[in-house]
């Protein structure tokens, strides 16, 4: 098979952890770990499965599509379901105020969520309608909040969002200092 799996770690501590979830049987599999190499993972990687975050910013910025999970406890989720007013948990996608990435609010167990990474995945890799159309649409996020300034435009867009006065109060000036 022409497909390699990198597995991009942020600390040794993770790369360990996905090591360590390898069974025998998963020994022969294509995958190569890196640790403090999740730019070159991304920039060179057809598509690439994550857990919600920033790194979706870095995703949208080098137009590489991306399945999403996000992976919550039971009480979390059914708290957020009741204060959370928001289609999407991914940043890119609460941007674009549509979802460009899939993405998979995960709760309990497992399956649902290796089935939806498996099925997202084999259509960014098989289908090239599909494939051209994420990568059309983070070509146009990135067009629009990509360029400089962008730390700037995403903090005034989280204000407006969030319903907070970016001029003023302290999570309004906290997003500042972070966008300057």
């Amino acid at each position: 098979s022409h497909v390699r799996y990198a597995v991009a770690a942020y600390r040794d501590r993770h790369c360990l952890w996905c090591r360590n979830q390898l069974t025998e049987a998963d020994e022969e599999l294509p995958i190569d770990f890196f640790v403090d190499r999740t730019s070159e993972v991304i920039e060179s990687a057809h598509c690439a499965m994550m857990v919600s975050g920033s790194v979706s910013l870095e995703l949208m910025a080098r137009g590489t599509p991306a399945a999403v999970i996000y992976r919550v406890g039971r009480l979390l989720h059914m708290f957020g379901r009741h204060v959370l007013r928001v289609d999407s948990m991914t940043l890119p996608n609460l941007m674009a105020g549509r979802k460009i990435f899939p993405e998979l609010v995960s709760v309990g167990d497992v399956e649902p969520a290796i089935d939806f990474l498996h099925e997202t995945t084999r259509a960014m890799l098989g289908d090239a309608f599909y494939y051209r159309r994420v990568k059309n649409d983070l070509a146009a996020l990135r067009e629009q909040y990509g360029l400089p300034g962008a730390s700037e435009r995403a903090a005034d867009f989280l204000c407006k969002e969030l319903q907070i006065s970016s001029d003023g109060g302290e999570w309004g000036q906290t997003f500042r200092r972070i966008a300057a």
